[in-house]
Parts: C-alpha cells; sequence; structure tokens
C-alpha cells in the first residue's frame, strides 16, 4: 500500500487532521498510535541507537527494513496472528501497520501481572509452526529460497 493510500484509510491527508500520540514501551523504537477521522493505524520508526541507552550505543537504521520484510513473509503465512502491513518508508525508517483496537494488554506486561492466557500456547504454536514451516525448506526448494 502506498502513502496515499493510507491517507484513504484514515480518511485524511492533512497532518492537523491527525492526533498522534508515541505510545511505545520498548528499547529500541519509537512507536505512535495515528488517529485520523475514519481510521486509526501504527507507525514504528527505528532510532539510530538504543532508546534505552542513548546514542552511545548506534544501531542501523536497516533493521526497520528487515523487520517490515520479517512482517510481510509473517502476514503471508499467518494473516490471522500478524498485523496487517500498510507502507514502509526508507527514508524515516519507518513502517505503518494496522492498529488492533482495545482491551488488549502487552503480553509482557500481562505475564508480569500474572495474567493467564488460556490459548497462549495455541495461539502461539499456530503461529510458529506456519511461519516457521512457511519459510523453511520443507516447504520450499533450496532454489526458491
Amino acid at each position: 500500500m502506498k502513502s496515499d493510500n493510507v491517507c484513504n484509510l484514515i480518511g485524511t491527508s492533512d497532518p492537523s487532521d491527525i492526533v498522534s500520540v508515541e505510545i511505545g514501551d520498548g528499547n529500541l523504537n519509537l512507536v505512535f498510535l495515528c488517529k485520523g477521522p475514519k481510521a486509526s493505524v501504527i507507525v514504528k520508526q527505528a532510532l539510530p541507537y538504543v532508546r534505552c541507552i542513548g546514542e552511545a550505543w548506534p544501531l542501523s537504521l536497516e533493521r526497520a527494513f528487515f523487520e517490515y520484510k520479517a512482517l510481510q513473509k509473517q502476514c503471508c503465512f499467518c494473516p490471522d496472528y500478524t498485523p496487517k502491513l500498510y507502507h514502509f518508508d526508507p527514508m524515516l525508517s519507518a513502517f505503518v501497520m494496522e492498529y488492533i483496537e482495545p482491551p488488549h494488554l502487552i503480553l509482557r506486561e500481562a505475564l508480569i501481572l500474572g495474567h493467564k492466557y488460556s490459548t497462549f500456547a495455541l495461539h502461539i504454536g499456530s503461529f510458529l509452526a506456519e511461519t516457521l514451516f512457511g519459510s523453511s525448506i520443507f516447504k520450499h526448494s533450496a532454489s526458491e529460497m
């Protein structure tokens, strides 16, 4: 999906119509929830350093491209457990993906709080099986890899 299509999806190309809030809690990337008149999306942007340490620990921005490409493959192999991808901008080292509406918790935080998920093993097992098999030599010949 091109950036024009993202504008169509959220319902505007006017930045003043978009409410953006940084919601990331990780060590590496910035994560923004961007709300437009019609829909919301997530924008994930790589920083050139480890976020929780600072510029003293540099990282390659190229990792955003590889994460985007990995998510593209995972979407093909297991769309039920992977957010939809809409756009990648190599200049900004950022990609736009589906916003999954609450209620939900970040798994790490939920597990720390003691939440139990009766279907977690089934879901993560399905995701791993479908993505690992889908990208393996068992499904593809060596020349396809």
